[in-house]
């Protein structure tokens, strides 16, 4: 099995915008707001959590740069198989000027945790070192694409 070791760089350069971004999203298109301060690591098992009356919505964020690639190329969508067995809701992977992501729900999540590859890739941050990683294998077709419109408008996207 490979788990590649924590990418601080990745981590600074992405994390907060992306945060930032998805409160953005929430707080204009639900009642949904903020529950916590993004600049303290609240939730180990989520990255961002929304409140409403008395529910709650825990999110799993996250940025690839190589977003593009996966549109073009791939049928599937590679989870790290860190967040196996994530409690959050939903998983985002936002592509790198955060005006596009996907959508991942639990339960999609759940179908697929015992779906894994093994693949090789490329360092996001420098694409000169290279590393094995174990992810879990979500069909395309399984999960929502979207743009962010004028006035945070969502627009459904399909990469069939």
């Amino acid at each position: 099995m490979g788990n590649r070791p924590f990418n601080q760089a990745a981590y600074d350069a992405f994390d907060k915008s992306s945060k930032l971004k998805l409160v953005e999203l929430i707080e204009k298109t639900s009642d949904y707001r903020l529950s916590g301060d993004l600049n303290i690591e609240l939730y180990k098992n989520g990255d961002v959590m929304f409140k409403n009356k008395n529910k709650t919505v825990l999110f799993e964020n996250e940025v690839r740069t190589n977003f593009d690639t996966i549109v073009q190329t791939y049928e599937t969508i590679h989870i790290p198989i860190r967040k196996q067995n994530t409690p959050a809701d939903f998983y985002i992977v936002w592509r790198n000027d955060l005006w596009q992501f996907i959508l991942i729900d639990k339960n999609t999540l759940k179908k697929y945790k015992n779906s894994i590859v093994t693949v090789k890739c490329n360092n996001e941050m420098n694409r000169t070192d290279s590393y094995v990683e174990d992810f879990m294998d979500i069909p395309k077709e399984e999960t929502q694409w979207y743009l962010i419109g004028k006035e945070f408008k969502l627009m459904k996207v399909s990469y069939d």
